[in-house]
């Protein structure tokens, strides 16, 4: 990943918190006042399943958690909703724990802002993971192939 790169001049590890400007953090491409609205701990893991969702598609984020969704370490990707649907994510939120939402309205045109969020959250909270994969709510996914590709054929330990 991106957290940490050798130096060309010492041939030393530096973090990624050294290479970082010091704003990052309430900084989001263009949005100078960006936080997080829900930001659960992150599990500690070699890898997460990070899944772009929308407010609304609770049947969605449902269907992944009772399927393959047991099985790997995911979270949800949201941004700001109307209070309606706000209530609800955050029953929904504090009932599983893998909502995370970012301050931006959540729609089509804003899904750049909900990448970066990703990516952002990522280096912030989960030091130890070694590997993401970003999926959309509407996909299905090999969870069985997933774990031996990266426990076992890309990570030997």
């Amino acid at each position: 990943m991106f957290r940490e790169r050798l130096t060309s001049s010492d041939s030393t590890w530096q973090s990624s918190s050294d290479l970082l400007p010091p704003d990052d953090s309430t900084r989001l491409i263009n949005l100078t006042n960006f936080e997080f609205l829900i930001n659960p701990p992150c599990l500690d893991t070699v890898y997460l399943v990070l899944i772009h969702s929308a407010p609304y598609n609770y049947d969605k984020r449902r269907l992944i958690r009772n399927t393959w969704g047991t099985r790997v370490s995911v979270y949800f990707f949201i941004g700001e909703t109307d209070p309606s649907n706000q209530t609800r994510l955050d029953i929904e939120s504090e009932t599983y724990h893998d909502i995370v939402q970012g301050r931006f309205w959540d729609s089509y045109r804003n899904l750049t802002y909900k990448h970066t969020m990703v990516f952002k959250w990522v280096v912030y909270n989960c030091p130890h993971v070694k590997y993401v994969l970003k999926l959309d709510d509407d996909v299905f996914m090999n969870v069985i192939q997933l774990d031996e590709l990266l426990t076992r054929t890309l990570s030997p330990h």
